[in-house]
């Protein structure tokens, strides 16, 4: 492929790519927005005074795996944004450490294939980082999903010795 097909091509990749990162974002803060509600029903739901009963253990196991996903959701969030092995000319990290003459003097400096490298090397680090992002988010929908009938336990025997609901009436 011709080095100008190539940047065409990798140009086009990295576009791609970077806007997958809204869509996984986007599925993370709503996984972090039902983990936060969940645990603020079970706050107001547990029972401290009975501590070794059913529904606390259920109350239990949802909080720790609630926390579990809240800890995948951490590097969802908060992912390593190291550079590559040399300072790149599009990774912004690297463009700020340079200060604008630096980055224009690298740029001015840098050839064809210069570039080109450091396109594709952004391309596979920015998917890199997005596989990581969107396993973790998948992890935290499961850890959050296996809390839910734990939840629900808790959050219904609560109410049913609050008398909100009766079973057979």
């Amino acid at each position: 492929m011709p080095p100008q097909d190539a940047k065409v091509f990798a140009t086009t990749q990295l576009d791609r790519l970077l806007a997958f990162f809204p869509r996984v974002d986007g599925k993370a803060s709503f996984v972090l927005a039902l983990n936060v509600a969940l645990l603020g029903v079970m706050a107001v739901n547990f029972p401290i005074r009975h501590i070794g009963s059913p529904r606390a253990c259920a109350g239990i196991i949802a909080a720790l795996l609630l926390i579990l996903s809240f800890w995948q959701l951490c590097v969802v969030f908060f992912p390593d944004l190291k550079s590559g092995e040399k300072r790149s000319l599009i990774y912004f990290g690297d463009i700020a450490s340079l200060g604008w003459r630096g980055y224009h003097k690298a740029l001015k400096d840098a050839s064809e294939d210069d570039l080109l490298e450091d396109l594709t090397c952004q391309v596979w680090r920015n998917a890199e980082i997005l596989r990581i992002k969107f396993d973790h988010t998948r992890s935290a929908m499961i850890f959050t999903l296996i809390a839910l009938p734990f939840w629900l336990a808790l959050v219904s025997a609560a109410a049913l010795r609050a008398g909100k609901f009766a079973i057979g009436s």
